[in-house]
């Protein structure tokens, strides 16, 4: 994995959701992260995508933050769980699959 997912502090965290314009798509990395036991996790806290038909890890554009989303029967998107920060793995973690 060359990137792996961290809770951002606070700060870092509202920074991310007043910079970016928007949520990018399903992109390989985007994919790829959403298997990491953290983002894993957030996913599963409270089971709330139970009552929506949709979810998806969403990465806001222009940054190096991601959070789940699903589609309620409104037709809204809703976010899910924490924000997560996305850094590149270390050269340790990356030779350790």
């Amino acid at each position: 994995m060359s990137h792996v997912l961290t809770l951002p502090n606070q700060a870092e965290a509202m920074r991310a959701t007043h910079s970016s314009g928007g949520s990018s798509g399903q992109g390989e990395l985007i994919q790829e992260l959403s298997k990491h036991p953290l983002a894993i996790s957030e996913r599963d806290a409270g089971k709330p995508w139970r009552k929506m038909d949709h979810i998806h890890l969403s990465r806001f554009d222009g940054t190096d933050y991601c959070q789940w989303y699903g589609r309620c029967a409104d037709g809204f998107h809703r976010p899910i769980g924490r924000i997560l920060q996305i850094v590149a793995a270390s050269p340790a973690l990356s030779s350790n699959k």
